[in-house]
């Protein structure tokens, strides 16, 4: 059987600090990718002419960021009742700077694993491997990803 065409991807729990979660999609369709690779793209036209892109990189972030996560367990206390957050880019954005890097980075790790998740079915693809996972057991089953963990693959920061 060929393999599917079609994209449809989970979701993933990430465990974060002080006993908060996000959750995040397993994989990008088309669509979101396209979306993904343009965030915060502008043009640059000189003498009506396209002469390549400027990205801003600081929003960027931000919107990679809330395109991935699909929820979180983040509340505050307003009022004296917890509430939960909604998940935002404006909530990302008004995040203590700590806190936000440290989801910023789960996800990047997450974006990782999933890239080279997607290298290896390509690769097994290629190899004539009719029998291949369907495209939502792409990543590695790991029940949470601790983002203190991330290594040296981490997202460029820009101040």
């Amino acid at each position: 059987m060929a393999h599917d065409r079609f994209c449809f991807p989970g979701t993933k729990r990430i465990d974060i600090s002080d006993g908060d979660h996000i959750v995040v999609k397993t994989g990008l369709t088309a669509g979101e990718k396209r979306r993904m690779d343009n965030l915060a793209v502008t043009p640059i036209i000189d003498n009506g002419k396209y002469v390549g892109d400027r990205v801003d990189f600081t929003e960027y972030e931000f919107l990679r960021t809330d395109l991935w996560i699909t929820d979180w367990s983040i509340t505050r206390e307003i009022d004296g009742k917890v509430v939960k957050i909604p998940k935002s880019v404006s909530s990302l954005k008004a995040m203590e700077e700590e806190d936000f890097e440290e989801i910023n980075q789960a996800v990047f790790k997450h974006i990782m694993e999933w890239m080279q998740a997607k290298k290896s079915l390509r690769a097994a693809r290629n190899a004539g491997g009719n029998s291949l996972p369907s495209k939502s057991t792409t990543l590695p089953s790991s029940e949470a990803t601790s983002p203190s963990s991330s290594g040296s693959d981490s997202p460029p920061t820009t101040h």
